[in-house]
């Protein structure tokens, strides 16, 4: 591995899926909120958004440390391996792999954490057909906006896990070859 491709390393770790996931975290956010503020009657209601809320709150603190951790120590490697051995851009240097451990786990954690809220938020709403009854001609528009959104926001998640899963597959395979 060349110097100049370490160097990259901690620019591209904090790439498109921290946009992904942080944007739908902000969204879940929203839909909490209007839970929220609109269904204040129902404790149950309050209580899951409580949790989905806390997840995706929880979700963008991991994805603020997660960038921070490893371009940090990314950037370190980089100066020591600079400084220490001499080392040109284009040298090769051993990657430490160990660098990445802790941004994995974040990694996975960002993920679950999504996952959790919006399963939450899927609860809010079966909750809310379940005491409020299935009257759409009342709820219609509620009903729509929030299948909407919950179907739609979950469907980018699974395709941008999906798009991450296969680039990860790829760039091991490349790796041993």
């Amino acid at each position: 591995m060349k110097l100049k491709e370490i160097r990259e390393a901690y620019e591209v770790l904090s790439g498109t899926f921290s946009k992904t996931s942080r944007t739908l975290a902000l969204s879940g956010i929203a839909i909490g909120w209007f839970f929220m503020q609109y269904f204040r009657d129902y404790k149950l209601i309050i209580i899951l958004n409580i949790f989905s809320i806390s997840a995706f709150v929880f979700m963008v603190l991991a994805d603020l440390l997660q960038n921070y951790i490893l371009s940090m120590r990314w950037y370190n490697y980089y100066i020591k391996m600079k400084e220490k051995y001499h080392k040109d851009e284009e040298d090769d240097v051993k990657e430490n792999e160990k660098l990445n451990d802790i941004g994995w786990t974040l990694y996975h954690c960002k993920f679950w954490l999504l996952l959790g809220g919006y399963v939450c938020l899927a609860l809010c709403f079966i909750v809310l057909i379940i005491y409020k009854g299935i009257d759409f001609e009342s709820y219609k528009t509620i009903h729509l906006i929030c299948w909407g959104v919950l179907i739609f926001t979950l469907g980018v998640l699974v395709g941008y896990m999906l798009k991450v899963v296969i680039n990860n597959y790829e760039r091991m395979k490349a790796r041993k070859e």
